[in-house]
């Protein structure tokens, strides 16, 4: 099978199957957000394989799925960062009294319900499967593909909107942007998507476990001022890029070659399709 048809495959099945089973699911289950979550998450999975079956470069490659350029210590405190800047905006929303408006809300009821009947539905689909799903698509396929186009800067904008988009309400959607903007630009550093697929499923599985460990409680963040939260945040991303720069200066002086850059590969076998 031809990659062009198995990427039709794909893709035709992403766009179609979600929608009819979801319909399919009662709409009075408690379980309903949840399932269709799920439904959603392997749609976004499926179209950013599709579209990288249209690619010439290897899955892995297009997905970002490489090993990238950071050593595996070096993720904990870019990990670190992201975890700071979800509870910065995470506190505030909750000072501007938007945390309960919304999807948000409506999320949040869903993880509280859903844990007597199916206890390992909401840490799937609302920890786990996000990180993967969603960095695959916006982060590996769509950032991967729009820096070759227009350029590190505004693809790392151009991604994070259409990650905060497809979260659908405005108090939601600008939530993943402004975490869109730190992933994006952590890809970006590390070459790979996978530190942003760990620091995303860590921390929705942290909050996941936070709401359903309190049912009768509001989501809480960390006690951390907004703008403290935010900026130590922006120091951590900041000096992930400060010892990617180290690290590349003192490859190049023992003449080893640059880590290939997000969506790319120096395999002269799979040039990629810039």
């Amino acid at each position: 099978m031809s990659r062009t048809l198995a990427a039709t495959l794909v893709l035709a099945a992403s766009v179609a199957i979600p929608p009819g089973v979801a319909s399919l699911a009662p709409a009075e289950s408690a379980n309903a957000v949840l399932w269709l979550g799920l439904l959603v998450q392997l749609g976004w999975l499926g179209l950013a394989l599709g579209g990288g079956l249209l690619t010439e470069q290897p899955i892995p490659v297009a997905m970002g799925w490489v090993r990238g350029r950071l050593p595996a210590l070096a993720w904990l405190p870019a990990m670190l960062g992201f975890l700071l800047a979800s509870a910065g905006v995470h506190q505030l929303l909750v000072e501007l009294e938007l945390r309960d408006l919304g999807q948000l809300a409506e999320i949040d009821r869903s993880l509280r319900d859903s844990r007597p009947s199916a206890p390992w539905l909401a840490p799937l689909v609302a920890g786990l499967l996000p990180g993967l799903a969603e960095e695959t698509l916006f982060r590996g396929f769509v950032l991967g593909r729009l820096r070759r186009v227009t350029g590190p800067l505004l693809a790392v904008v151009v991604s994070a909107a259409a990650f905060g988009v497809v979260h659908y309400d405005w108090i939601h959607g600008g939530a993943a942007f402004v975490l869109g903007l730190y992933l994006g630009t952590l890809a970006l550093l590390s070459r790979s998507i996978w530190p942003c697929v760990l620091a995303h499923a860590g921390n929705n599985l942290m909050g996941v476990i936070a709401i359903q460990s309190a049912p009768g409680a509001e989501a809480t963040g960390v006690a951390l001022h907004p703008a403290w939260a935010l900026g130590l945040s922006a120091l951590l991303l900041l000096g992930t890029a400060l010892f990617v720069r180290r690290r590349e200066r003192h490859r190049s002086l023992r003449g080893e070659p640059p880590a290939p850059p997000l969506g790319e590969t120096l395999d002269p076998e799979h040039p990629g399709d810039r």
